[in-house]
C-alpha cells in the first residue's frame, strides 16, 4: 500500500488487553492526515492499482532472478517472495561497482556470513534491463 511512512495499524486482542492499551495510550493516537492516506490507499481505485503494481513486480522479479542465474558473476540467485532479489556474486564488491557505474545501487553486507551477497531491489522494467546490460557489459569487458 506504500504506507510504511504512516505507520498504522491495528491490534487484535482479548478485549482485557485491548482494555489495557486504551489506558496506556493518549487519546489521539493516529494525526488525522495518516486517517486520511490510510482511507484512500483502501479505495478501490488504490487497491487496484496496488495489486497491478504487485503483478508487475512479481513478474519483474521472476524476469529479473532468471537473467541473473545466467550471468557468469553471479554463483547463486536465493528465492524470494520481496520487492528484492538476493545474490551471491563471484565477487560483491565488484558487483556494486558495475551497477553503481550503470547508476544503480545495490546493498553488499559486511557480515562474513554474507561475503559476496547482494541484495537487489526489484525496479521497473528499464531499471532492471539497466542492471542487466550493465552486468553483461562488464562480462564482455573482464573477457576482452
Amino acid at each position: 500500500m506504500s504506507l510504511a511512512g504512516v505507520r498504522c495499524g491495528l491490534l487484535v486482542a482479548a478485549p482485557e488487553l485491548i482494555e489495557f492499551a486504551e489506558v496506556v495510550l493518549p487519546p489521539y493516537t493516529f494525526p488525522t492526515p495518516s486517517i486520511e492516506l490510510v482511507q484512500q490507499a483502501l479505495s478501490k481505485d488504490s487497491l487496484r492499482v496496488s495489486e497491478e503494481r504487485v503483478s508487475v513486480l512479481k513478474r519483474e522479479r521472476e524476469r529479473l532472478a532468471a537473467a541473473l542465474r545466467d550471468v557468469p558473476q553471479i554463483v547463486q540467485v536465493y528465492p524470494s517472495d520481496a520487492n528484492f532479489i538476493l545474490v551471491k556474486a563471484r565477487d560483491g564488491q565488484a558487483f556494486r561497482e558495475t551497477a553503481r557505474r550503470a547508476g544503480i545501487l545495490v546493498r553488499t553486507f559486511d557480515d562474513p556470513l554474507l561475503k559476496d551477497c547482494v541484495r537487489i531491489t526489484v525496479g521497473r522494467p528499464a531499471d532492471n534491463d539497466q542492471l542487466l546490460q550493465a552486468v553483461a557489459g562488464a562480462e564482455l569487458r573482464s573477457h576482452a
